[in-house]
């Protein structure tokens, strides 16, 4: 694939294929007319693309007023309108951001003020996600295999920041099915490989913590590109979010651009204002407890299916959101909330997740006569978990795209939702996940969450703006 620019200009993501209901609703939920909210086409560059089928799309614009009140819309940030009339890239510094996935890493990044000129990824439906939420510069979203798209010489950017998180399941401690020799395991040589394309002042490679096996190799070939390095561990919960993720990153310094003993100072400079930005620990009830109460959907492969019991793709906030949830959102003032549907459960499953208490597991005698994975609990002691409400909330991983059993609502019976997930990562409401169900959620679980990529964010800013 030499490299597919995705330009999705779609309005909203619905759940119906009828136009009218869809504007109907988008109306209902403003509380107005359609015709005085600015909502602006969007569309896949006038193509059908396939992996489009499952979102309707809307073909016309319908804010006609000669100065609209944009900061008063709460679809201001879907509407080309704002977008373009408040993006200024003048004297920002450049990041680039590879294997991006939806774009979690990269939002950090451009909420401190970095200017993003490259996500790229093979994953295209997290392409397509970051490139409707990104509706000003759509060309910058590329969906490709990186090294391929790398061979190609006009393809090269330079950017202050290189930035990445090279596919990580082989190295996961929640992979039970690794595999030797397995092919991702090289993948993060190829991000260093491709160092010299980007000319950056400053690198940043995101893993796993299995990844620290790794480590002082992946340092020895970013020195040998001319870098000083260091490593910091860091656990989401400690910044902020309701989440116990721990993560790796590798910072490189460019020696010919710092020189060779103040990079040594810059990387203690950045060490010392991520440690700054360190906050106290948020449960994971304050990321969610204000999301209006959903029933699990007994409609299987109806995903379409949309009503209040269940959830909808777009409805507004219920306006009770915690301190969390309002920083999150801050940036953007977000009065939407976006992918808020409960996703199918059978009886069985409805019953065990009705009979769990928060904190546990297949083990539970509660469940044992009706447990089906009883025998295996040795081996799936997880397959059900509940979470708890007063603590962080365990690692929200890929996994959820087969189902969210080990994500079961702490005190409704089912799983979290996309939105409920996206909010324990610490995603804004209005950053819309696109796609199949299982494309969703794989999108939230492999993301970096964006308020610690915006505490690494920040403490790199000042070092690129000098």
């Amino acid at each position: 694939m030499a490299g597919k620019q995705l330009s999705p200009r779609i309005s909203v993501c619905g759940a119906s294929n009828d136009k009218v209901e869809v504007w109907n609703r988008i109306a209902s939920v403003l509380g107005s007319k359609t015709e005085t909210s600015r909502i602006a086409t969007r569309y896949f560059g006038g193509k059908k693309e396939p992996m489009s089928t499952s979102i309707p799309l809307i073909e016309e614009s319908h804010c006609f007023e000669v100065n609209p009140e944009c900061r008063s819309c709460p679809l201001m940030h879907h509407c080309d309108f704002f977008t373009k009339s408040k993006v200024s890239r003048i004297n920002k510094p450049t990041c680039a951001d590879l294997f991006s996935g939806a774009g979690g890493l990269g939002l950090g990044f451009e909420q401190i003020g970095f200017h993003s000129k490259l996500s790229i990824d093979k994953d295209d439906w997290a392409i397509f996600t970051h490139a409707y939420n990104h509706p000003c510069q759509p060309s910058n979203s590329v969906c490709a295999d990186i090294s391929e798209w790398l061979n190609k010489p006009t393809n090269h950017v330079d950017v202050d920041v290189l930035m990445g998180g090279p596919p990580c399941q082989s190295f996961s401690n929640a992979n039970k099915q690794r595999q030797e020799n397995d092919s991702r395991d090289g993948l993060y040589k190829l991000f260093v490989d491709s160092i010299p394309l980007f000319n950056p002042k400053i690198i940043v490679i995101e893993n796993v913590r299995g990844f620290e096996r790794v480590v002082p190799e992946l340092r020895k070939l970013v020195e040998s590109k001319g870098f000083q390095t260091s490593v910091l561990k860091l656990n989401a919960r400690d910044f902020g979010i309701p989440q116990n993720r721990v993560r790796i990153f590798t910072l490189g310094i460019k020696t010919d651009y710092f020189g060779e003993v103040e990079s040594i100072e810059v990387l203690k400079r950045i060490t010392k204002r991520v440690e700054a930005e360190k906050q106290n620990e948020i449960p994971l009830k304050k990321a969610i407890e204000d999301l209006s109460k959903l029933s699990p959907s007994r409609m299987k492969n109806n995903t379409a299916y949309e009503s209040k019991e269940t959830g909808y793709s777009i409805q507004m906030g219920l306006g009770s959101e915690s301190d969390y949830v309002k920083d999150i959102n801050s940036i953007d003032n977000s009065l939407i909330i976006f992918n808020h549907k409960a996703r199918f459960n059978n009886d069985r499953d409805i019953e065990i997740f009705s009979r769990l208490k928060p904190g546990e597991d297949s083990t539970a005698p509660s469940i044992q006569d009706i447990n089906p994975y009883k025998s295996r609990n040795g081996i799936f002691k997880d397959k059900y978990f509940k979470l708890r409400p007063n603590i962080p909330c365990k690692t929200i991983t890929a996994h959820m795209q087969l189902d969210c059993n080990m994500y079961i609502h702490p005190t409704q019976p089912r799983g979290l939702t996309v939105r409920e997930a996206a909010r324990v990562q610490g995603f804004p409401d209005n950053y819309v996940f696109c796609g199949t169900l299982q494309a969703m959620y794989r999108q939230v679980g492999n993301a970096v969450p964006p308020p610690l990529a915006k505490a690494l964010a920040s403490a790199i800013y000042p070092e690129v703006c000098k």
